[in-house]
Order: C-alpha cells, then structure tokens, then sequence
C-alpha cells in the first residue's frame, strides 16, 4: 500500500482560536477608536492608515461572504474616500455669558459647599435585640504609685 501525497496551491487558514478571536475585535475596536480620534484632530495620515488596517484585518480573517461583513468593507471603503476637515469654534460664544454672570454675582462662589449633619433612624427588625450603647469611659484619677526605692536612695532623703 502507498501513500501519495500532492501538494496544492491553495491558502488554507487555520482556526482560530478563542483568545485570538477575542484580541482581534479588541484591536479592531482601538484601531476604529484611533480612526475617530484622528478624524476628530485632523489627523488625514492616522485616519487612512487606520482604515487600511482595518480592511486588511477584516479581509484576512473575517468571512467575507457574510452580508454584514460585506456591509462594514463598503462603509470602510466609503470612509476611506471621505475628506476630513474640522471646523472648530476659534471663541465660545457662551463664555462671555459665563463671565458676566459670575461678575454681576454678588455673592462668592462657594468652593466647598455646606455639609448639614444627618440623623438616621434605625429601622427596627423582628426579633432583634438592640445592644446597648457603651458606656463612655470616665478618665481615672491618677492614684499615686509606689515605687521601689534602692538602699542608696533611702539614704538621700
């Protein structure tokens, strides 16, 4: 009996595992975290990159015959097209409002606010007994102690 073996050029992947699976979508989910970061800061050269890596990931090892897999690939494909421009305020409008307010204010602006004492009253519960509340410790008069006195201390006084 004999064994023939034919080697084929086709790419099979091996499974993967648990913790792999799990490490992917945690990266998957930073890289798309930085992508809207450097969307938000303007960063055009972090943002592409981190699309691309994305893509690649998702090519790699994701099926992409899934509908929904196939989905997310269009929407990265649509992002990746997408000019970033931000367009931030130079000025607050409402910090004019904000500085009016607390110089028109009379009093000051407290730091620390007041804290009022509060009294809890113990629910009472079946068949409990209350233990009593110790009793506070009267300081003890300090009693004149002995002391042992040596032969050449006697003699002095």
């Amino acid at each position: 009996m004999f064994l023939t073996i034919n080697r084929e050029n086709v790419n099979t992947s091996p499974l993967i595992s648990p913790e792999f699976k799990q490490n992917l979508r945690e990266n998957l989910n930073l890289k798309i975290q930085t992508a809207i970061w450097a969307a938000s800061k303007g960063k055009t050269e972090i943002y592409q990159q981190s699309l691309a890596d994305i893509q690649t990931w998702l090519n790699e090892y994701f099926d992409m015959s899934v509908e929904t897999n196939q989905k997310f690939a269009e929407a990265l494909k649509a992002l990746n097209g997408a000019t970033i421009y931000v367009d931030y305020p130079n000025k607050l409008t409402s910090l004019a409002a904000i500085r009016e307010a607390l110089a028109s204010s009379a009093a000051p602006i407290p730091t620390q606010l007041p804290v009022k004492p509060v009294t809890v009253e113990p629910k009472e519960l079946p068949n409990v007994v209350p233990v009593a509340e110790p009793e506070k410790a009267q300081p003890e008069k300090a009693e004149p102690q002995e002391t042992e006195t040596t032969p050449a201390q006697r003699e002095d006084t």
